[in-house]
């Protein structure tokens, strides 16, 4: 498009947008992730566009070609209606991410939105320069999406620039899953001045939200978010973020980029509220954790600290982010590597510190004891049925849980003691550039994944964690690496509340004194040798298709 076409699009865009008029875009234009023109549903297909100013509000509207729905029909789908807004007119500026397939032009500061899963839909803002996200207000009537928003919600920006832009995604919203989208308007952009002075105008905090943790308490790479009274509670977990990092940069090549955010939560109801206003989930998926106990990994630097963490817990997270640092998404295709490298990672880390050394043990014994239960049974599970997520999440929904992930821990820590862990992480850097994995696995370490199975069922429990078990015994009643009951070096000061689950052995379970992890997957319970021993299922919900609610800045070599 010639720079004369461009400027009567914005002129044109100044003018109709100052009379609050619609400004129309073809239909039928849906496109791939390549930028291919494909098919796709009506309700994505975008026909008008309107953003007018409405005293110190500002309100945008976008009309389909069909009525939109009020989730998705495919749970595995998550769909994105936005207005991507450029709040300093400086396309050099893109905290979203620089991705002019979808965005043409503009840098993205901005992202106000509705979005749709498969259990509902919800209004949000995403707030680049902060890297938050925050609930919205958007409406939907028909085929109309409304979203109203205040310039304090864009930066106190009166004068941007924007793009209208529809996205469907595939894996629960994976950023690498765009399936369809579309755009208005096609090339350009759209551009917005306010026609009278608007005023600034501040929101008041719900009472909800007055108890979320405010005070802030600053470590080298986090600052910690926590209430008044819980000051013990937030700096032995920065401590423990500070430890878990700095032992984590030895073994992986990335650190994380940027500053993490610590919510230090009294209460498991305080989480939830906090996984709303924080990172931008909607009130369902939040309800899910709720109801599972469970608490995601952190999301774009932001990790939510259950009041059941331990020092374990932070390092398994954490790693999970050292993970996607390296190697994207890499992590979807591998599971058995990602979980068994947080659960290795976690363990050694914790085991090199002294207050917290007896529960690292305690870990790996009771890891053991469950992989050897597994060998009884009729052998560990091929690691090629514990490589998607998918096929991970089945087995944990079918009551898996601790199995998998001892199985997973016990692997990767063979692994490292075999090869060293440099040597076994890059085979999550060929999985992200597209290698099946296990063909990454032969082509880094030289070896079948069969191979490896083989010889970790064959190898002692010295050899593969190089310690002696002379006068190791299993543990099974008291807190252990990653376990969200409380440990014997909590804070005094912490406030704990029962987990809840939605297993019918549940009432059993506690009467057992079983420990209980809380991953971001799900509750993974560990019971105790008599129950195991019975084979008592225990029933865990994976979470991890539903965790990644956050807004597509996109982390491929397209940013």
């Amino acid at each position: 498009m010639s720079i004369l076409a461009v400027g009567v699009i914005l002129l044109s865009a100044i003018l109709v947008n100052a009379a609050a008029q619609p400004l129309t875009d073809p239909t039928g234009d849906l496109l791939d992730s390549e930028g291919k023109p494909t098919a796709g549903e009506p309700y994505l297909d975008i026909i008008e566009v309107g953003l007018s100013q409405d005293g110190n509000n500002f309100v945008g509207t976008i009309k389909f070609n069909d009525n939109v729905p009020s989730k998705t029909s495919d749970p595995s789908v998550f769909i994105e209606w936005s207005l991507m807004i450029d709040s300093d007119r400086n396309p050099s500026t893109h905290p979203w991410g620089s991705w002019p397939l979808t965005v043409n032009d503009i840098g993205v500061d901005y992202m106000v939105e509705l979005c749709a899963d498969g259990s509902s839909r919800w209004g949000r803002i995403y707030d680049g320069p902060h890297d938050t996200l925050r609930g919205g207000n958007a409406k939907v009537q028909g085929n109309t999406i409304t979203v109203t928003f205040s310039p304090s919600d864009i930066g106190g920006s009166t004068n941007f620039d924007y793009v209208a832009l529809i996205r469907k995604y595939g894996q629960a919203g994976a950023p690498d899953a765009l399936s369809v989208f579309d755009k208005a308007p096609n090339s350009g952009h759209y551009a917005f001045q306010a026609t009278v002075n608007v005023t600034q105008t501040t929101t008041t905090t719900a009472l909800s939200e007055q108890r979320l943790p405010s005070l802030p308490m600053e470590f080298t790479h986090a600052t910690v978010y926590y209430n008044k009274g819980n000051e013990a509670r937030a700096r032995d977990m920065g401590d423990a973020f500070e430890y878990a990092y700095d032992h984590l940069e030895q073994d992986f090549p990335a650190s994380p980029s940027g500053k993490f955010k610590l919510y230090v939560y009294k209460t498991r109801a305080d989480l939830i509220q906090g996984l709303i206003a924080f990172s931008g989930m909607s009130p369902s998926q939040a309800e899910w954790y709720r109801q599972t106990g469970a608490t995601p990994r952190p999301i774009r630097n932001i990790m939510h600290v259950s009041p059941n963490f331990g020092w374990h817990d932070v390092a398994h997270e954490l790693t999970h982010t050292f993970i996607q640092e390296y190697s994207g998404d890499a992590y979807w295709q591998i599971k058995w590597l990602d979980e068994g490298l947080a659960g290795y990672e976690e363990w050694r880390c914790v085991l090199t510190d002294r207050a917290h050394s007896k529960e690292a043990e305690e870990f790996r014994q009771n890891s053991w004891q469950a992989f050897s239960e597994l060998k009884t049974r009729g052998g560990p599970y091929p690691l090629n049925e514990l490589t998607t997520d998918s096929q991970w999440t089945k087995l944990m929904e079918g009551g898996k849980s601790w199995y998998i992930y001892s199985e997973a821990f016990v692997v990767v820590a063979y692994l490292s003691s075999t090869y060293t862990p440099n040597k076994v992480i890059p085979i999550l850097k060929k999985v992200e550039v597209g290698i099946a994995p296990p063909e990454a696995v032969k082509t880094v370490l030289g070896t079948t994944q069969e191979e490896i199975l083989d010889a970790v069922g064959k190898a002692s429990q010295s050899a593969i964690f190089q310690v002696s078990t002379a006068t190791t015994t299993l543990v099974t009643t008291t807190s252990i690496i990653g376990l969200s009951t409380v440990t014997s070096t909590a804070p005094a000061t912490t406030t704990q509340e029962p987990l809840t689950t939605t297993s019918p052995t549940s009432a059993t379970t506690q009467e057992a004194s079983v420990t209980t992890r809380s991953t971001e997957e799900g509750t993974s319970t560990q019971p105790p040798t008599e129950l195991m021993l019975a084979g008592a299922v225990v029933v865990a919900v994976a979470a991890v298709g539903v965790i990644v609610v956050r807004s597509r800045k996109k982390t491929s070599s397209s940013s």
